[in-house]
C-alpha cells in the first residue's frame, strides 16, 4: 500500500490541515515573556546523538541555536535538524491540550479536554486492564533518550516487563554486537588515527556533527589514510583516498580475510591478545579458510588489494580504527560482520591508544585511576526502577529464547503486533507509547492497525498528531527538549 493511500485511508497526517482544534501553539502559549536576553545551555534532543547546544532567548523568545562553543568537539556547529530545533517550538500544528477520540480509531475525531480529564480517563483504563489481566498485558514504546528512560520506570512501577525502544527498528546491530564483543561501547578517537576503514559510516550525510568534524580534520590530514567499502559513491566515499565499491552485504567476507592475513602472517598485537582477550585459537579457525581468494567472488574485491590492505592497517596499527559505523542493514549476517569488525580493531591491539578505540569515563572511574574522591559522582535515579522478571511477549533476554541476547528494557519491535493478533504467550489490551511513531518505522503496517483495533486502551504522548497517536484513545501533548530542564 502507498503512502498516499495509506493517508487517505486511515486519517493519518494528512488529516490535520482538517482539524478544528487549538493544536497552533503560539510562544505567547509556551514561553512567557522576561523581556531579558540570554544565552541558556542545552542539549538537543532533534536526533539521538544529544549534541550540546547554545540556545539564544530574547525577550523571553528562543530566536537561535548554534553548538555549545565550550563543547571541544562540536563547538558552535550544529546540523541543519538541530538548527530547526526553534520551528519545532512553536510549530502552529503541534499539540497543545490533551485529547480523547469520539469516532472510531484513525477517523480522526476528537474531543479537547482538560489534563484532569485525560489523566483521570487513563488511569482508569490502566488500573481496569491491569485488575483484569494482569500488568503485562500492557506493552511500553519509546524513542530512546530521557524518554526511554522515563518510560522504563513508569513501566515498571505499573509492573509490565513489554518495555520496547526504537533499537530494534534502527541501531540494533551495534548496540548488541560491540558490547557483547568488548564488554561495552567504546568511543572512535577518528581524529588522531593514521588509518581509517570505513564500511559506508556516511558521516558527511549524517547528522552526528561530533564524529563528523573529527573525521573531517583526519582526511585534512596529509600522512593519513581513509578507505571506504561501499556499493555507493556517496560523500564521504568522495572524501576517501581509496574506496572500494564491495557487493552488497558482503562486507564480513573482506574483514574475514583481513583477519585470515593477519593471523596467516601473524601481524596483530600479539601481547594484547594474549593479556586482554580470550578465544584466540577459535577465532583462527574459522578464518583458517577465509583467504582473501575466497573472498573475492563474494565481494568483488581483488585479492591482491586484500593483501596489500591488510599489510598497510598493520604498519599503522595501533593508530587505526576499523568503523562498524551505525548500521548497514538489518539482517543476522550484519551481527556477525560488526562482531568481526570488532575483532579486526582487537587484533590491531588499539584500545586506550592515541588513534585508536578508548572507553567512555566517569567521575567514578577517574577517582578510581586518581585514587582518591577528586570529582563528583552523580547519582542514578533510575537505579531503584527494575523491570519486572516476568515472561515478555518477545522472549528478550530469556533462557532458551531467540532473543535472548536482546536486553529486556529495549525488545523487538516487530514481536508487538503477532502477540497481540495471536494472543500468545498471553493477552495484549493496552498500548503506551511515546514520541515512537510504530505506523511508519516498523515493518507491516496494516498487521499493525489490526493489532491496535484489538486493544482495549491505547495512549500516546507526542509533540504531534503521528500516524500511530491517530489510532490512540488519549494524546497527551508532549514538551519539546527546549522546555525542559532535566537534561544534564
Amino acid at each position: 500500500m502507498d503512502r498516499r493511500s495509506f493517508l487517505k485511508g486511515t486519517a493519518g497526517i494528512g488529516t490535520l490541515a482538517a482539524f478544528e482544534l487549538n493544536l497552533g501553539a503560539s510562544a505567547k502559549d509556551i514561553v512567557d515573556g522576561t523581556g531579558v536576553s540570554k544565552s541558556v545551555k542545552s542539549i538537543c534532543e532533534m536526533c539521538s546523538s544529544r549534541c550540546p547546544v547554545d540556545v539564544r532567548v530574547e525577550e523571553g523568545k528562543c530566536t537561535f541555536i548554534t553548538g555549545n562553543p565550550k563543547f571541544s568537539s562540536n563547538k558552535t556547529a550544529v546540523c541543519a535538524r538541530g538548527g530547526a530545533g526553534v520551528n519545532q517550538l512553536y510549530d502552529k500544528e503541534r499539540l497543545v491540550k490533551p485529547l480523547i477520540r469520539v469516532g472510531k480509531r484513525g477517523e480522526g475525531k476528537w474531543k479537547e479536554v482538560s489534563y484532569d480529564e485525560a489523566l483521570k480517563f487513563a488511569a482508569d483504563k490502566l488500573n481496569e486492564i491491569k485488575e483484569k489481566y494482569g500488568p503485562q498485558s500492557v506493552v511500553f514504546t519509546s524513542k530512546s533518550g530521557e524518554s526511554h528512560e522515563q518510560m522504563t520506570n513508569f513501566a515498571c512501577s505499573y509492573g509490565s516487563p513489554n518495555i520496547f525502544s526504537h533499537w530494534s527498528c534502527c541501531p540494533i546491530t551495534e548496540k548488541i554486537a560491540i558490547p557483547h564483543t568488548f564488554g561495552t561501547s567504546p568511543k572512535r578517537d577518528f581524529k588522531n588515527a593514521k588509518y581509517i576503514v570505513n564500511f559506508g559510516h556516511n558521516l558527511f550525510e549524517g547528522i552526528n556533527i561530533s564524529d563528523t568534524k573529527k573525521l573531517m580534520d583526519f582526511a585534512d590530514k596529509k600522512d593519513t589514510k581513509l578507505l571506504v567499502l561501499e556499493p555507493r559513491f556517496s560523500v564521504v566515499a568522495s572524501k576517501a583516498d581509496e574506496w572500494l565499491p564491495v557487493k552488497p552485504g558482503t562486507d564480513l567476507a573482506f574483514v574475514m580475510a583481513l583477519i585470515h592475513v593477519w593471523i596467516r602472517d601473524e601481524k596483530y598485537d600479539k601481547k594484547f591478545i594474549e593479556n586482554y582477550t580470550i578465544g584466540f585459537d577459535e577465532l583462527a579457525k574459522s578464518v583458517a579458510n577465509s583467504t582473501p581468494k575466497w573472498q573475492e567472488g563474494i565481494t568483488g574485491i581483488s585479492a591482491e588489494s586484500v593483501e596489500r590492505i591488510a599489510n598497510e592497517i598493520y604498519s599503522k596499527a595501533p593508530q587505526v580504527i576499523i568503523d562498524w559505523g551505525h548500521k548497514t542493514t538489518t539482517t543476522r549476517a550484519e551481527y556477525q560482520r560488526t562482531r568481526a569488525i570488532a575483532i579486526a580493531n582487537a587484533l590491531m591491539g588499539n584500545f586506550e591508544k592515541k588513534g585508536g578505540l578508548f572507553f567512555g569515563k566517569n567521575a567514578k572511574k577517574f577517582n578510581e585511576l586518581c585514587g582518591e574522591d577528586l570529582f563528583p559522582v552523580l547519582s542514578n535515579p533510575n537505579s531503584e526502577f527494575k523491570v519486572p522478571k516476568s515472561p515478555r511477549i518477545d522472549g528478550c533476554g530469556e533462557d532458551g529464547s531467540k532473543h535472548f541476547f536482546i536486553p529486556r528494557k529495549h525488545g523487538v519491535l516487530m514481536d508487538i503486533a503477532p502477540a497481540i493478533l495471536n494472543k500468545k504467550p498471553y493477552p495484549i489490551k493496552g498500548w503506551v507509547n511515546t514520541r515512537f511513531n510504530h505506523l511508519i518505522n516498523v515493518a507491516g503496517t496494516q498487521d499493525v492497525i489490526k493489532a491496535i483495533n484489538e486493544l482495549d486502551f491505547v495512549m500516546s504522548i507526542d509533540i504531534y498528531m503521528s500516524d500511530f497517536s491517530q489510532y490512540a484513545d488519549v494524546v497527551f501533548p508532549e514538551a519539546t527538549y527546549l522546555e525542559r530542564d532535566e537534561s544534564i
